[in-house]
C-alpha cells in the first residue's frame, strides 16, 4: 500500500512539472509544491516512520493544493505585488516548518502552524470569498463555506504553534481535526457544487438545505474540540460521532441535488 501510493505521488509530481512548465505561475508552483509535499510525506512512510511525525507532510499537500488554488482564482482581483510576496513569505515560512520537522520536530511543527495562521490571514483578507457573501444563493453559501474554513486552518495552525510536537492524546486530536475536518471539509463543502458535476457529467442543484451539513458541521467540530481541550470526555466522544452523521447527511444532501437536477 505505501509503495504504491508514493508511487502515485511521484506520478502527480510528473503531472504538476508539466503544467507548471505550460504555465509558470505562483499559483502553479505552489501547487507543485503541494505534491511534492505529498511525495516527501509518503516516502517517509515507506521508510517507516510514525504517521504522527509526518502527518503534516500528508496535510500539506492539502494546504498548498488549496492556497495555490485559491490564488489561481484571485486573478481576477489583480491583487498587488504586496499581496503575493505576503502570499510567498506564508509558504516559505510553512515549508520551512515541515524541513525543520525532520531535524526537530517540535520546532517545525510550530514553524509550520505559525505558516498556517499565516496563510489563514491572507486568505481571509485577500481571497474574493470576502466579496462574494453579499452575492447570495450558491456564491453566498460557497463563500461561507470557505470563510469559516479559512478560520478553521487558523484555529488549527494556532494549535500547533501552542502544541508543538504533540504525538497523541486529545490535543493532538483537536490539532488534526481543526484542519482535516474544518478545513478541508469546509472545501469540500464549497467546491463539491461545482467538482461532482464536472467529475460526474451530471448537473447539480445548489439548495439552501446545504446550510444544514455546513452548520452543524461547525457546531460538532466545536463539541469534539472543546471536549478535546478542557478536557471533557463526553464532549469530545459526543462530537466525534456527530461529526460521521454530518459527513453522511452532506453525502444525502449531494445525492439528493444529483437527483433532482435530473428530474
Amino acid at each position: 500500500g505505501p509503495l504504491l501510493i508514493t508511487l502515485g505521488s511521484l506520478v502527480l509530481i510528473v503531472i504538476l512539472v508539466q503544467i507548471w512548465r505550460i504555465q509558470p505561475a505562483l499559483f502553479t508552483a505552489t501547487i507543485a509544491l503541494g505534491g511534492l509535499v505529498w511525495l516527501v510525506g509518503n516516502a517517509l512512510w515507506l521508510a517507516g516512520w510514525m504517521v504522527p511525525n509526518l502527518v503534516f507532510w500528508w496535510a500539506g499537500f492539502l494546504i498548498l493544493t488549496i492556497v495555490g488554488e485559491r490564488l489561481e482564482l484571485s486573478r481576477i482581483l489583480r491583487l498587488s505585488t504586496t499581496a503575493h510576496v505576503l502570499f510567498f513569505a506564508t509558504l516559505v515560512l510553512f515549508l520551512a516548518g515541515l524541513v525543520v520537522t525532520l531535524v526537530r520536530f517540535d520546532l517545525g511543527v510550530r514553524l509550520a502552524g505559525a505558516g498556517m495562521i499565516a496563510q489563514s490571514v491572507w486568505l481571509l483578507h485577500y481571497d474574493i470569498a470576502r466579496r462574494r457573501v453579499k452575492a447570495g444563493g450558491q456564491a453566498r453559501f460557497m463563500a461561507l463555506c470557505l470563510l469559516t474554513g479559512y478560520v478553521w486552518l487558523g484555529v488549527s495552525g494556532l494549535l500547533a504553534l501552542v502544541n508543538g510536537g504533540a504525538l497523541a492524546g486529545p490535543r493532538y486530536d483537536a490539532m488534526l481535526h481543526t484542519l482535516f475536518l474544518g478545513f478541508v471539509f469546509s472545501m469540500i463543502f464549497a467546491h463539491a457544487l461545482i467538482i461532482f458535476p464536472a467529475v460526474l457529467g451530471r448537473g447539480m442543484i445548489y439548495a439552501p438545505r446545504f446550510y444544514i451539513h455546513l452548520i452543524l458541521l461547525h457546531l460538532t467540530l466545536l463539541l469534539r474540540i472543546t471536549g478535546d481541550l478542557l478536557p471533557w470526555w463526553p464532549g469530545r466522544l459526543w462530537g466525534g460521532l456527530l461529526n460521521v452523521i454530518v459527513l453522511l447527511l452532506f453525502l444525502v444532501n449531494t445525492i439528493t441535488s444529483v437527483k433532482q437536477a435530473k428530474q
